[in-house]
């Protein structure tokens, strides 16, 4: 699954969206949403929705790639996770429904 944030700098939207394929790269589902005003690290939460839909799509070993080296490093961190306001979004419940789940950071897409 990949994940990318975006923000709008002069209206200060934020999004989230991302894709979700098996190993051969085919189209499983697909997410966009809009998360209102605020900064791009929050537009992070964007993985909640993606898990929610791997979890729909009943996959249960997921690769996730997200733009934002931050958001993966805060996810990842058990210290900053805890003190982070959107870190109850994902939840270690959410994360113990995959048999294995790994998340790295990639460069955003041009």
């Amino acid at each position: 699954m990949r994940i990318l944030q975006s923000k709008f700098p002069i209206h200060g939207a934020i999004g989230a969206g991302g894709v979700l394929r098996d190993h051969l790269g085919q189209w499983i589902g697909g997410f966009a949403v809009n998360l209102g005003q605020g900064e791009v690290l929050e537009a992070s939460c964007g993985i909640f929705f993606g898990l929610n839909l791997a979890v729909e799509k009943k996959v249960d070993d997921i690769v996730i790639e997200m733009d934002s080296e931050t958001a993966v490093l805060l996810i990842q961190s058990k210290v900053l996770n805890a003190c982070h306001p959107n870190a109850g979004l994902v939840s270690k419940r959410l994360m113990n429904l995959f048999r294995r789940i790994k998340l790295q950071h990639v460069m955003e897409l041009q």
